[in-house]
């Protein structure tokens, strides 16, 4: 059986046994859609450091095959849809610490 997915964006992380680092970027193409797609791909990654060797390794490309247009693009995707995930990540903060006062701190059944 043959595997259906389609990558159509891949971001790759590896060490070497001397412990350098290699971030590998493979695009299908540099449409808008796989553009906003990778976009989601680095807004997801939680180190900062990580996120931004990484966009560093894509503008480097990017810049190389003169596609400044579309670095602008997936920096600016990248920037709103990790504006839209911190968002989300406070909301749940919010909403557990709500549901955190809500119980008490010796349950009744404790006492018993």
């Amino acid at each position: 059986m043959e595997d259906e997915r389609s990558t159509l964006a891949s971001l790759q992380y590896s060490i070497d046994a001397s412990g350098e680092i290699y971030i590998d970027i493979a695009l299908e193409d540099y449409s808008e859609e796989i553009i906003k797609k990778f976009a989601v791909l680095l807004a997801s990654i939680s180190t900062t450091s990580f996120q931004v060797q990484t966009l560093k390794v894509a503008q480097d490309a990017f810049l190389a095959d003169g596609r400044q247009k579309e670095m602008f693009i997936l920096v600016k995707e990248m920037l709103e849809k990790q504006r839209i995930f911190n968002k989300l990540y406070e909301e749940e903060k919010v909403e557990k610490e709500e549901n955190n006062q809500d119980d008490p701190l010796i349950k009744p059944t404790d006492l018993m």
